[in-house]
């Protein structure tokens, strides 16, 4: 059962933890398990799901530029938006 998220007070969160994002670190893994998002590793890429099992998104290894972690933390609140849609919260 997913736990109803407030995308509003989560992308503020987000932010506040990916900004300057260049490597995933524990101190990173850590603060996305206490808002409920865990990380799976892949061989280029980490994808991050719900502690439900539901797929939110895919995020590099390895950040591109300074933009990257505004851009991870839109499609962290896409990907959540989208998914507690088809869960009935009990």
């Amino acid at each position: 059962m997913m736990k109803a998220y407030d995308v509003n007070s989560m992308k503020i969160e987000l932010k506040k933890i990916f900004k300057g994002y260049r490597i995933m670190t524990k101190w990173l893994r850590k603060q996305l398990k206490k808002l409920g998002l865990v990380v799976v590793e892949g061989s280029k890429h980490y994808k991050l799901v719900t502690l439900c099992n539901h797929y939110v998104c895919t995020i590099a290894k390895t950040a591109s530029d300074f933009r990257s972690g505004y851009n991870i933390v839109h499609d962290i609140c896409y990907g959540i938006s989208k998914n507690v849609n088809k869960v009935p919260l009990e």
